[in-house]
């Protein structure tokens, strides 16, 4: 045995497990503009907006027209139609493209957040260009544009909340600089409602990006709670399924060879049929007892004592556990002496063993099976080794996940339940632990337990 990987054949050596990380969450404005994303932002929608901001701008470059400077207005126009053309351009190049949900996040939100400065600044323009010489009803009509403008925008882009802030404190603190406070009484109130309308819309650029975002998360915890209820009610149905399926095999051959016991007269013929019956039952025995042993996992209704452990005595237990079975196969079994120590919980040790070996004498179809362990780092790895058939690449994805039944089992009566290496895997996991296959091991099947060496 090398350093790393108990020798059966010749030196082996330990490859890295790889395995699916948990998906990477979203940041917290991915998220705001995920929730944003899932108002209504379809072609009809986003040309009725887009029509609605360029009837107004129409509508207020006719009514301020006769007060403002020609050159002045004329300007205006021309950036503003320019502008226009390129928010009509994106919405019908967004439509047209339909970008996934990530593009939609991390670029198309964007292009909406420059489109929003754009308007805040053309709006700006206005106020200080429009307002100065014009009479008093259109200085209230550009108050109330500006209002409904803000009100829309905090609303329909709840993700863009700074831009929304800036637009609140340069377009209302526009106004209150702007406008022509001649009559006392009556501006005074327009200033203070100017004021408190500003408040209220700086409140709420604040509140409502939190509740698109804390509705998008709720929308993500009942998603994975309903994905983990379909996955639930699946794996059910498989494990009713295996169950119905491979408890009635061997209860059907123990029927026909109790039959075979009780009429028959031949007494070579019976004495094979009694060892059969018995072989039957003992397989029944074996899965119920697997299924009670996975359903107790699976409810976690067993939590893990961990001490310090001397990995060979166990793995001496194992062994002599299995000698009849072994010889039955016709496998010689090879327990090698450590000295090495583990923080485990001794019952869920043995018990993993136990279904390591048990899965190498019932599939691999060898003839030698060898046990021992190593060092590796801060862990120690307990090795079970078989000169077998070995694992098809197209099983390793899946080895352990539950009902899983190999393409290549030597068996009768093919594959149990499913759940020896998926008991095995959350045993482990109960001790802190991993299992795992060496894919580096060619000639047979190298499988390992990994927990924390105690003497580290």
């Amino acid at each position: 045995m090398d350093h790393d990987t108990p020798s059966l054949h010749g030196p082996g050596s330990s490859s890295p497990t790889v395995r699916a990380g948990p998906g990477n969450g979203w940041a917290t404005e991915d998220r705001i503009a995920t929730g944003a994303e899932q108002y209504p932002v379809g072609l009809l929608t986003s040309l009725l907006r887009y029509a609605g901001l360029a009837a107004a701008f129409y509508s207020m470059s006719v009514l301020f027209a006769p007060h403002v400077p020609h050159a002045t207005m004329r300007s205006w126009g021309i950036v503003t139609i320019i502008f226009m053309i390129i928010w009509l351009t994106s919405i019908v190049v967004h439509y047209w493209i339909r970008p996934s949900q990530a593009v939609e996040v991390r670029q198309w939100n964007l292009i909406g957040k420059c489109l929003l400065i754009g308007t805040v600044l053309i709006i700006m323009t206005m106020i200080w260009a429009f307002l100065p010489g014009a009479p008093e009803p259109l200085h209230l009509l550009m108050i109330i544009f500006v209002m409904a403008y803000l009100s829309i925008t905090i609303i329909s882009a709840p993700q863009h909340a700074v831009v929304n802030r800036f637009a609140i404190i340069a377009m209302l603190g526009s106004i209150l600089i702007v406008h022509d406070y001649q009559a006392d009484l009556f501006n005074g109130v327009i200033f203070v409602f100017v004021l408190l309308f500003a408040a209220i819309m700086f409140f709420l650029s604040k509140v409502f990006p939190d509740a698109i975002k804390q509705a998008a998360q709720s929308r993500e915890i009942s998603e994975a709670a309903r994905i983990q209820a379909e996955m639930q009610r699946d794996a059910k149905g498989r494990f009713l399924a295996s169950a119905s399926h491979d408890l009635g095999q061997p209860l059907q051959s123990a029927r026909l060879f109790f039959d075979q016991v009780v009429r028959g007269t031949d007494p070579a013929l019976r004495a094979s049929a009694v060892m059969h019956t018995e072989a039957a039952f003992s397989s029944i025995e074996r899965r119920l007892r697997q299924m009670i042993e996975h359903l107790r996992l699976e409810s976690a209704d067993r939590a893990a004592a961990l001490v310090a452990l001397t990995v060979g005595p166990y793995i001496a237990r194992t062994a002599a556990l299995a000698e009849a079975m072994a010889a039955q196969k016709g496998v010689a079994i090879h327990a090698l002496p450590s000295s090495l120590q583990v923080w485990a919980d001794a019952e869920l040790l043995e018990r993993a063993l136990l279904n390591l070996v048990d899965n190498g004498l019932r599939h691999a179809r060898g003839t030698r099976l060898l046990m021992g362990a190593r060092r590796r780092g801060s862990s120690v790895r307990i090795w079970v080794i078989d000169d077998g058939v070995g694992i098809p690449a197209g099983d390793v994805a899946s080895l352990f996940e539950d009902y899983f039944q190999g393409s290549n089992h030597g068996d009768e009566v093919r594959g149990g339940f499913g759940l020896g290496l998926a008991s095995v895997q959350r045993t482990m996991s109960l001790m802190n632990g991993k299992a795992g296959l060496d894919l580096n091991w060619t000639r047979g099947a190298a499988f390992f337990l990994e927990l924390q060496d105690a003497a580290a």
